[in-house]
C-alpha cells in the first residue's frame, strides 16, 4: 500500500511561450475547420430564433412570427449590430457563427487563469492546458450551430475565475462581480440558471455574517438577472405568437417516475466520464478533495454540477412519452458541459502536474463504478433505434451508430462502456509516466476533425436549409406578405429565417384566403383546393411543404404560364 500511495515530486509544467500561442492557433483552426462549411440553420427554435431575436434587439420590432419558445438572448445582443447593416438572414447567421468561435477562442483566457489556480504555476503552460481542453468534441462540435453554449461557457469559466478570486480577497466589489457574471450567464442562457442558485447558496457560506458582501452579490445578481428576464419577455412578446416554455417544461416534467430519475442521473455521469476520459474523474476527486473546505471555488463547482443535473432532469424529462423515442434525454450533455469544461481543465492540471501512483487505480475504480451504475440503472431505459441529435451528446457522438439507428439496433453499450473506462484509466497512467498532454491533444483534436468530417456534417447536411427554400414564393412580387398554414407548427421559423425581408404570417386557411394571395401548408393537404386555390407547379418541395395560390391576379398570370397543377396532375 506504501507503494500505490508514494507521490513523487510534482511536474513544474513550464513551456515555452511560442508553444502557448500555437496551442491557441490551433483551437482557432479547429473551430473554424467546424463551422467553415455551415451553410444555413438546423435548428428552428434554437438557431433561428436566436436570429430573430437579435433582430428585435437591433430594431426594437420584427416582421417575424415564430412557432415555439424563446431562448435568453445574450448571444443575440452581440449579434443585433449585424441588423444594421444588412437585411440578409443568412449573412446575420454566419457573423453569428463567426462570433461563436470568438467567443470560443476567448474562453481559453479564463480556463488557463483556472488551471493555474489549482497548481499550474507557468502563465503559458495553463494556456496550452486551457486549448488542449478547448479541443474536445463536446467543445468544438457545437460550432457547427448557432447556439448559445459559447457564450455560456466564457461566462461560466469566468464565473469561477472570480469565485477564486472571491476566495483570496473577500470584497464587496469581487461578491458584486460574481452576481453580475452569474446573472449574464443566466442571460445567455436559462439553463444558467443554476449555475446562478449555486452562486447564491456558495455567497452566504463565504460571506457569513458579512452581510455587505451578501447584499453586494444580491443587488448585483438581481439587478442583472431581472434585467435578463425582462428582455427575454420583450423580446418573446415580439417574436413568438406564444411561448409555453415554463408550462411543457413541468408539464412532462410531472410525468417522470424517480426510476427515469436514477437512470437520468446515471446517463449523466456515463456521458461526463465517456465525453471528457480522465478529466472529469479526476477533477471530481480534486473538486471531492477541496470541497470540504466550505468557501472554497470548488465546493462552488460542485453545487453548481449538481443543481444543473436536477435542472436538466426537469428541462428534459426523459422519462414522458415523447412522439419520436429519444436516446439522447438519457445521456444528454449539452445542458452540462460548460460546467464538465471547467471540471475538465482542472482535472487536466492535475494530470499534467501530479505523479501519485494510486491516481489510475482510482480512476480505474470511479470509471468502473459509473459505467456499472450506467449498465445497472440507465441501458435498459435506453430506446433502441432512438433518436438522438449531435449537438445534444456533441462528447460522445463519436460512439453513436447511425447504422444502427436506421437498422433499429441497440448500440453495443457494454463495449462502449468498456472502451470508456480503459480510455480513461490509459491516460491516468500516461499522466504518472509524464506523456499524457499530448496524448490528450492528439486524441481531442483527431476526435474533433474525423467526428465532424465524417459524421455530423453529413447527417446535418440533409437537414440545413438553404437559400433555395426561397425558390417557390419567388413567383409572388415582393412586397406581398405570404400565409403560412398555422397548424404546421415550427417549419414556419425556417421560411420566416429565409424569406426576410418579406413578411411570413400565421393564419388559418380561411383566413389566407381571404386576405393573401399565397398559402404554405403541408404538401399533403389538399384543403385549400376546397377554396379555389392551385398549387405551384415547384420541383423544390422543402420540409413537406406545397405553395397555393388563391384565385386572383396573381393566379391568373402564374395560371396562363402553366405553373399552377390541375388536380389531375398531382
Amino acid at each position: 500500500m506504501a507503494w500505490l500511495s508514494h507521490r513523487e515530486a510534482d511536474l513544474k509544467f513550464a513551456p515555452p511561450v511560442w508553444l502557448a500561442g500555437l496551442s491557441v492557433l490551433t483551437v482557432l483552426g479547429a473551430y473554424v475547420f467546424v463551422a467553415w462549411t455551415t451553410e444555413g440553420p438546423i435548428f428552428s427554435p434554437d438557431e433561428v430564433g436566436m436570429v430573430g431575436a437579435a433582430q428585435v434587439i437591433a430594431n426594437g420590432t420584427t416582421g417575424w412570427t415564430l412557432a415555439g419558445s424563446g431562448y435568453m438572448p445574450g448571444l443575440a445582443v452581440l449579434l443585433a449590430p449585424a441588423w444594421w447593416f444588412t437585411d440578409n438572414s443568412f449573412l446575420v447567421y454566419h457573423i453569428g457563427l463567426a462570433i461563436g468561435v470568438a467567443l470560443s477562442v476567448a474562453t481559453v483566457w479564463p480556463l488557463s487563469l483556472i488551471a493555474r489556480r489549482v497548481g499550474i504555476a507557468s502563465r503559458p503552460g495553463a494556456v496550452v492546458i486551457a486549448s488542449v481542453v478547448m479541443l474536445f468534441p463536446a467543445r468544438t462540435l457545437p460550432a457547427n450551430y448557432l447556439l448559445a453554449e459559447s457564450l455560456l461557457t466564457l461566462l461560466t469559466a469566468t464565473t469561477f475565475v472570480v469565485a477564486y478570486a472571491l476566495d483570496r480577497q473577500a470584497t464587496a466589489r469581487n461578491s458584486a462581480l460574481l452576481g453580475a457574471l452569474a446573472g449574464l450567464a443566466f442571460l445567455s442562457h436559462g439553463r444558467a440558471v443554476a449555475l446562478l442558485v449555486a452562486a447564491g447558496i456558495w455567497m452566504l457560506i463565504v460571506a457569513g455574517k458579512r452581510w455587505r458582501l451578501t447584499l453586494a452579490f444580491l443587488a448585483s445578481s438581481g439587478l442583472v438577472s431581472l434585467g435578463s428576464w425582462a428582455l427575454y419577455t420583450y423580446m418573446t412578446s415580439q417574436l413568438y405568437w406564444r411561448d409555453e416554455r415554463l408550462k411543457n417544461t413541468f408539464d412532462r416534467f410531472l410525468s417522470d417516475t424517480p426510476a427515469d430519475f436514477l437512470g437520468s442521473l446515471a446517463g449523466s455521469a456515463w456521458y461526463a466520464m465517456a465525453a471528457w476520459p480522465a478529466l472529469a474523474v479526476v477533477g471530481a476527486f480534486f473538486v471531492i478533495k477541496r470541497g470540504r473546505r466550505l468557501n472554497s471555488p470548488e465546493l462552488l463547482l460542485g453545487l453548481a454540477l449538481v443543481t444543473s443535473v436536477a435542472l436538466s432532469f426537469v428541462q428534459l424529462t426523459p422519462g414522458y412519452n415523447w412522439t419520436v423515442p429519444r436516446l439522447d434525454l438519457w445521456i444528454y450533455g449539452r445542458y452540462i458541459d460548460h460546467l464538465l469544461t471547467v471540471l475538465a481543465v482542472i482535472g487536466l492540471a492535475v494530470l499534467v502536474r501530479v505523479r501519485l501512483r494510486a491516481l489510475p487505480v482510482a480512476v480505474l475504480g470511479a470509471s468502473a463504478a459509473v459505467g456499472a451504475a450506467f449498465m445497472l440503472f440507465a441501458v435498459p431505459r435506453l430506446p433502441v433505434g432512438g433518436l438522438w441529435v449531435d449537438a445534444h451528446v456533441a462528447g460522445i457522438s463519436h460512439y453513436l451508430s447511425e447504422a444502427n439507428y436506421l437498422d433499429g439496433q441497440p448500440e453495443p453499450w457494454a463495449l462502449l462502456t468498456l472502451a470508456s473506462v480503459a480510455i480513461g484509466t490509459l491516460l491516468a497512467v500516461l499522466g504518472w509516466m509524464r506523456f499524457v498532454l499530448p496524448v490528450v491533444a492528439i486524441l481531442a483534436l483527431t476526435l474533433t476533425v474525423v467526428t465532424d468530417a465524417t459524421r455530423v456534417d453529413p447527417r446535418n447536411d440533409r437537414t440545413r436549409i438553404s437559400e433555395e427554400i426561397n425558390d417557390p414564393h419567388a413567383v409572388v412580387p415582393q412586397d406581398e406578405a405570404i400565409a403560412f398554414s398555422i397548424d404546421y407548427g415550427l417549419r414556419i421559423n425556417f421560411f420566416a429565417f429565409a424569406a426576410n425581408p418579406r413578411r411570413l404570417v400565421p393564419v388559418t386557411l380561411e383566413e389566407a384566403s381571404e386576405e393573401y394571395s399565397a398559402f404554405y401548408t403541408g404538401y399533403q393537404d389538399e384543403t385549400p383546393a376546397e377554396y379555389g386555390a392551385k398549387k405551384l407547379a415547384s420541383p423544390f418541395i422543402y420540409y413537406y411543404t406545397s405553395l397555393w395560390i388563391f384565385p386572383g391576379p396573381l393566379f391568373d398570370e402564374l395560371d396562363a404560364q402553366g405553373l399552377l397543377l390541375e388536380p389531375s396532375d398531382e
